[in-house]
């Protein structure tokens, strides 16, 4: 190697060596002692341009020559917008601006030192209208009103204010309570109430509201007026205490009511930024729980050539054991009825049902509803309803819709109009019919022989059969080819018997 190159590679290496010790130099600052603050750290405000708050935040102790230059990341520009607004040595001053409700984080860091800080953010929006949802309210012996914002729509979902006071009014005979019933009625704005109970206070079926208000008073529906030009009945309220499980009020004074009845209550919001005060009417039921415990059911089967007539029992065929429980239906099979002397020489089809469901329940308010679970394996149709005394009885044909075994459910849904879709049994239960397709043998395999001489004839009963008769039976022909044999062992499983 050559002087020239050898002194060359040194000059090289020590150009390296001295880049190396300024890299060193330059990136060698103690931001140990740097941080940044806020002029606050928590900033709520109302939604607007009006009710803008300004933040600082401040570089505190930064080091030589450090940048003044400060970024920022917004969680959720959705909520709120920043934007800078001067610069003053190293403080920096932002403006906040509340979009919609609801919380947001900013971050500030610095350009250098990797500074941090965050501050919180609570956009509050008030509600510029007020209507009702779509689902109903009810008070029954075991389920109070306990009225709640989640009952009315604030137009917004972004809407964070959502504070409500409720007023017992009456009984409308519309939906249109006017704002004057509300702000010039001094007997609306003593009707203030949290919450609404059903009380059969003397247990002789008389039952009473009881209202409570937020200071845990207690009132029940005193006397009613009847409005002028309206005919809505405005009720007054009248004090209730209660002395351990007791109500003590003035009976003669008192008013007490019945399943069935609607009454109308007024949610009233105020917003303090408009200053403007909304209100909504909204109704309740008085309702009786459905008694679950009451529903049953019986079914037979179609008669062949026979019209069903719902209620006659000569046209329904109730077997004797079988009345209650899962329906089974045997596709496009008759069997002859010879035990029974009304119905000599019918013929039962069991590819069609036909179902009874008692409710001890006559409120014009409950309704059915009827489906089935897998349409394609039954479908149901309901023929009538009928009044028996203190029940109501369900007629429903149900029929078979496949030739294969299979299992599907009847569901018979007791529902008050307007809970359709509540999740609460009191006001909206399922009753649960199971429905089992059953298939039967049509040919018999004997020593690999099918069977269609009369001789050696072999019946067979299900598990369905009674005392006198089988509900199926079954006739197979056994014959014998080139063999004889003393006993027979026949295999039926897989034939879903």
């Amino acid at each position: 190697m050559t002087k020239s190159k050898k002194l060359s590679i040194f000059i090289f290496s020590l150009m390296l060596v001295l880049a190396s010790f300024l890299f060193v130099a330059c990136n060698n600052n103690n931001y140990s002692k740097t941080n940044l603050t806020a002029s606050s750290n928590y900033i709520e405000l109302y939604k607007g341009d009006e009710y803008s708050e300004q933040v600082s935040i401040t570089i505190n102790n930064p080091v030589k020559s450090m940048s003044n230059t400060l970024y920022y990341t917004n969680s959720d520009p959705f909520v709120c917008s920043i934007s800078q607004e001067v610069v003053v040595d190293y403080t920096t001053t932002y403006t906040i601006t509340g979009l919609n409700g609801g919380d947001a984080t900013i971050s500030f860091f610095t350009a250098e030192g990797k500074k941090e800080i965050e501050v919180g953010i609570k956009v509050r929006e008030f509600a510029e209208s007020l209507t009702k949802e779509s689902h109903s309210l009810f008070v029954s012996s075991s389920t109070d009103l306990n009225p709640s914002s989640n009952d009315f729509d604030f137009g917004k979902e972004t809407v964070t204010e959502r504070d409500l006071e409720y007023y017992f009014y009456g009984i409308t005979t519309n939906d249109g309570l006017l704002t004057e019933d509300v702000l010039n009625d001094a007997v609306v704005a003593l009707n203030k109430f949290v919450s609404v109970s059903l009380e059969d206070v003397d247990k002789d079926g008389k039952e009473y509201l009881i209202f409570e208000d937020q200071n845990k008073n207690l009132y029940t529906l005193g006397e009613y007026t009847t409005v002028v030009d309206s005919g809505n009945l405005k009720y007054s309220f009248i004090s209730v205490t209660k002395e351990g499980d007791s109500f003590v009020f003035d009976r003669a004074k008192a008013t007490s009511v019945s399943a069935g009845e609607k009454f109308a209550f007024i949610a009233k919001y105020y917003n303090a930024n408009s200053e403007e005060t909304l209100f909504c009417e909204r109704h309740f039921y008085v309702l009786s729980d459905i008694n679950v415990d009451s529903i049953s059911h019986e079914f037979g089967y179609k008669i062949d050539g026979v019209d069903f007539i719902p209620g006659d029992e000569l046209t329904l065929y109730k077997i004797e054991g079988i009345k209650t429980g899962s329906i089974s239906l045997i596709p496009d099979y008759k069997k002859a009825i010879s035990d029974q002397v009304m119905l000599y020489g019918k013929k039962a089809v069991y590819a069609t049902a036909y179902l009874e469901v008692k409710i001890s329940s006559v409120s014009s308010l409950l309704k059915l509803k009827v489906e089935t679970e897998d349409s394609s394996i039954a479908n149901t149709k309901k023929i009538k309803e009928t009044i028996v005394g203190d029940s109501v009885v369900y007629y429903i044909e149900i029929n078979c819709s496949t030739l294969n075994a299979l299992s599907t459910n009847i569901n018979l849904t007791f529902y008050y109009e307007g809970f359709e879709d509540s999740e609460n049994d009191k006001v909206n239960y399922c009753y649960c019919v199971p429905v089992d397709i059953k298939t039967i043998p049509t040919d018999l395999l004997v020593n690999n022989v099918s069977g269609s001489e009369e001789d050696n004839v072999y019946t067979f009963y299900n598990k369905y059969s009674s005392s006198i008769i089988g509900w199926q039976a079954f006739n197979f022909s056994v014959i014998p080819v080139g063999t004889k044999f003393e006993k027979l062992s026949i295999d039926l499983s897989g034939s879903d018997l």
